[in-house]
């Protein structure tokens, strides 16, 4: 058996027997046939079915095999197209540059492979613009309506979501959140204000886990899991005030509600979206620290400046998302510890 590159030969192993056509089971070309592990670098549990995304050009099965002269003449016959075949596809973020400010719903379109095979109703996102400012704030279903930031040149950012864990408190994931809701079973997002004032879009969810979709924490007397609601109060001037409800019976286990995040497109790496000089942390005394990853992630405990409640994410763009939280005990960390071909962790 061999393998052809280009009309040439680039390997092959020997096999003994013969080869028998498929006669109980359909042949399947371009996809595995039975799930399997993805990539080992980001040590994955859950084995899935892949599909080649790409295309396939003049796909033929003969009845013998060929010589290394007759695929040397059929790859000389073909005349590929310079460049890539297909583009990256882009992360959906509506309609680019400045607009009229409020939410509106639509149906965000990403591509052909994803969205086709997605059950969703039209009118299924929310997409917040702005007049003053190319930016957009994008509840997307395939980010689970998670409350993106999306810069004048599509770098994504958000702020996480509510999140908690535990074999016992997590049933059967260990890690509850409403990313691991693959089918927006429990997530949804809707406009309950837009006015010229300022907009104000509801996102509730359920914290469950990826395998079976059970939600963390059930209540013993009433059966209810933990759920969270999260309302953005987004004004013309491109600041939004979030408020977020969680609701539970289990105060004691740990749960998470801010966790920084920058959404990596196709064919991009963190490089490509945030700079080396990532992070630019300040408090109300107005002291300030840099923090870089040029040489490897920084100290785990962000020591300074003392009560940091403000951060900047420095992205590769002119437009820049910040937060601001109480100074009241507040604290940062980083995240650290994961495998990664990368200046950063991902």
């Amino acid at each position: 058996m061999a393998i052809y590159l280009d009309g040439k030969s680039v390997g092959e192993l020997p096999l003994q027997g013969t080869l028998s056509p498929a006669e109980r089971e359909d042949l399947v070309i371009g996809r595995t046939r039975d799930p399997i592990l993805p990539a080992q670098w980001i040590h994955p549990k859950i084995p899935v079915r892949y599909s080649f995304d790409g295309v396939l050009d003049e796909l033929r099965i003969y009845d013998r095999s060929l010589t290394a002269e007759d695929i040397a003449k059929t790859y000389s016959d073909v005349h590929p197209p310079s460049g890539d075949a297909l583009p990256w596809p882009v992360l959906p973020s509506g309609p680019p540059g400045t607009g009229r400010f409020g939410a509106f719903y639509t149906t965000l379109k990403y591509d052909d492979m994803w969205d086709e095979p997605r059950r969703v109703a039209p009118n299924s996102d929310v997409v917040v613009r702005f007049d003053q400012a190319p930016i957009r704030m994008v509840f997307w279903q395939g980010t689970n309506y998670g409350g993106d930031w999306v810069t004048e040149n599509n770098r994504w950012y958000t702020d996480e979501f509510v999140e908690t864990g535990g074999k016992v408190d997590c049933p059967g994931g260990e890690d509850c959140e409403p990313m691991s809701d693959k089918e927006n079973r429990y997530s949804h997002v809707r406009i309950i204000e837009n006015t010229d004032a300022r907009a104000v879009v509801h996102w509730r969810y359920g914290l469950c886990e990826v395998v079976s979709y059970t939600c963390a924490n059930p209540d013993p007397t009433t059966g209810w899991t933990d759920w969270a609601d999260e309302y953005f109060t987004i004004y013309p001037d491109g600041v939004a005030v979030r408020k977020q409800v969680l609701w539970t019976s289990n105060f004691k286990n740990w749960h998470e509600f801010q966790e920084t995040i920058i959404v990596n497109g196709p064919g991009t790496r963190p490089e490509d979206n945030i700079q080396p000089d990532a992070l630019t942390i300040a408090n109300m005394k107005g002291e300030t620290a840099i923090y870089s990853w040029e040489k490897g992630p920084p100290a785990k405990k962000m020591e300074k400046p003392e009560n940091p409640n403000i951060q900047v994410v420095n992205l590769k763009s002119n437009w820049k998302p910040f937060q601001i939280v109480s100074p009241v005990n507040s604290s940062m960390q980083l995240y650290t510890g994961e495998p990664t071909y990368s200046m950063f962790e991902w």
